[in-house]
């Protein structure tokens, strides 16, 4: 559904309303995000990663004080769904690569070769490793407090 902005009504309100609805659509995904399969999730986390990085170009129509603050938020949501989508790609693609290569599928099962490099992908930092279920109800967490905050944009 496109959105657009309209130059004769009050720029706030529309940017607060655009808002809104992204952050909205996001939350509703990531209540999805539990009960949903393996398939199912895939698809929820990029649907919440297309609605932060919309809500990313609503924000940067703010002034940069209201704006930045914003924008910090859905960053740091952004962040913590990359390391998720990441992985869920190179699943897919060692899936797909052994799937055409024989092969190369006994050679990742007999030595659990795909868990150990999803693994080892899960641990790129030095924090503690957090389940999906957890990285997704803190990215809820944080979309909630802007859907809280929209009220601020335009003093209404």
């Amino acid at each position: 559904m496109k959105r657009r902005l309209r130059p004769d009504r009050h720029l706030a309100p529309q940017i607060r309303r655009l808002l809104e609805f992204e952050v909205g659509h996001a939350i509703s995904e990531a209540d999805l995000f539990e009960e949903a399969d393996v398939h199912r999730r895939v698809e929820v986390v990029r649907q919440i990663r297309k609605s932060t990085k919309r809500s990313r170009a609503v924000v940067s129509l703010l002034d940069p004080q209201t704006g930045d603050r914003f924008n910090r938020h859905l960053r740091h949501c952004a962040r913590q769904l990359s390391s998720m989508r990441d992985r869920d790609v190179i699943q897919q693609t060692l899936g797909e690569l052994s799937e055409m290569d024989p092969k190369l599928h006994r050679l990742l099962e007999k030595r659990n070769l795909r868990e150990r490099m999803l693994e080892f992908e899960d641990h790129d930092s030095f924090d503690p490793p957090a389940s999906e279920v957890e990285v997704v109800a803190f990215v809820r967490r944080e979309l909630a407090w802007i859907l809280d905050n929209t009220s601020r944009i335009g003093g209404q």
